[in-house]
């Protein structure tokens, strides 16, 4: 779109000469009748008759410029106005086109190997997305204090770690949720409805822009989950587990011995999917986990 200043398209004053009166001269007259012509020509100048047309004449002029330059600046000025009101809505366009860029983020794409493992992603239509694995909480240790493997089939619960990621696909947070409805799972370490507590375990900033990426930090996550650190519990109770107290209780000593009948998974988890007590082992190599005070 060419833009063009109004000042030097429409110039009046360069238009419109009051100068051109003074070339008006009164050569003579003439006059027609019928087939004939009559020419009176100028004998002698009078110049106060004409020095009073000129001026007669300049005054009108005058007069029809002002109007002509009140009219040619009162459009200039609708024009000016106009163009503003459209070159600000022009903006707010733009701002909100830009907005919805972005906004608008592809998504990583999901492989059926990583989708079988459990992993899946979404947006949220506002600039960020959502990792989400489906995966086993099985507590394991107490601080260094293993928990008896028979017991601690009682803790086995199937969770989903919800990893929330920017528009830069670097991570903002992560919580454990139940796997239908994404609610807020609840465990030793939740530190409210909406949060948990991850110890020294670091993920703020993380990159998560692919599947590998993401699969791993929530598989760190799901190692850092496998001990409960007695000294930065969040709730000493969290509903459908056992009481922390009870925990402890089952506690093995370090020389203690462990079955592979102890390992091996009840009738109900195996239904679900959970191999063994051991599911989660292996899973993203040395994790730091809970610092003990």
């Amino acid at each position: 779109m060419e833009i063009f200043n109004l000042d030097d398209v429409i110039n009046p004053t360069t238009d419109i000469d009051e100068g051109i009166v003074d070339n008006i001269k009164a050569d003579g007259i003439t006059v027609r009748v019928g087939n004939r012509v009559m020419v009176m020509s100028v004998t002698d100048e009078v110049s106060l008759p004409e020095d009073d047309l000129k001026k007669e004449y300049e005054e009108k002029l005058a007069e029809a410029k002002s109007q002509t330059n009140e009219i040619i600046d009162r459009h200039k000025s609708d024009l000016n106005e106009a163009y503003r009101v459209k070159a600000r809505e022009l903006d707010k366009k733009i701002k909100e086109y830009e907005e919805k860029i972005r906004e608008r983020i592809t998504i990583p794409p999901v492989s059926r190997e990583f989708a079988d493992q459990g992993l899946s992603v979404a947006g949220d239509g506002r600039g960020r997305i959502y990792w989400y694995f489906n995966c086993v909480y099985a507590p394991k240790y107490v601080n260094n204090k293993r928990i008896d493997p028979k017991f601690a089939k009682r803790l086995m619960t199937p969770i989903c770690i919800e990893i929330r990621a920017n528009s830069d696909f670097k991570v903002e947070n992560i919580r454990v949720v139940k796997i239908i409805g994404h609610q807020k799972f609840r465990h030793y370490h939740s530190l409210s409805n909406s949060s948990d507590c991850w110890g020294d375990f670091t993920y703020s900033g993380v990159d998560v822009s692919d599947q590998e990426k993401a699969l791993d930090m929530a598989k760190k996550s799901l190692v850092v989950l496998e001990t409960i650190n007695e000294y930065s519990l969040g709730t000493r109770n969290p509903r459908g587990l056992s009481r922390f107290d009870t925990i402890k209780k089952h506690l093995l000593d370090d020389d203690a011995e462990v079955s592979e009948s102890d390992n091996r998974t009840n009738t109900r988890n195996a239904r679900s999917g959970i191999e063994s007590t051991n599911v989660n082992q292996n899973l993203a190599g040395d994790v730091g986990v809970w610092s003990v005070d």
